[in-house]
């Protein structure tokens, strides 16, 4: 198993938030550096992308706050908290021009249908 996939997994059986959040945030921006290489390269990291990726580092870091953030193979920026910090990560959100807030909670895992 990838050193990643071990240590992801270990972040969670732990609910090690910190923890997850290094490695969540490592893959996410190693994806983009991946894709800018390609010929021809792909950069689909916007201005806004690095300023909401500035921001939320920088309140998680003043407000002490367990968030993450994360992109898809575009420019969106993907937020994710613990039950304590959802509030100060929502009115973030609220505050962002053109911003589509999606929220949802911890499913209840993987099953055969």
């Amino acid at each position: 198993m990838p050193r990643r996939n071990r240590e992801c997994r270990d972040a969670i059986l732990k609910k090690d938030f910190e923890k997850l959040q290094r490695i969540a945030e490592e893959d996410a921006l190693d994806m983009h550096r991946v894709m800018k290489s390609q010929t021809p390269s792909l950069k689909y990291l916007s201005g806004e992308t690095h300023r909401i990726i500035r921001e939320i580092s920088a309140l998680r870091e003043s407000e002490k706050i367990p968030v993450l953030y994360t992109m898809d193979a575009g420019p969106t920026v993907h937020l994710i908290c613990t039950d304590d910090s959802i509030r100060t990560v929502r009115e973030f959100a609220e505050r962002q021009k053109k911003c589509l807030i999606f929220e949802t909670k911890i499913g209840q895992g993987a099953r055969i249908l």
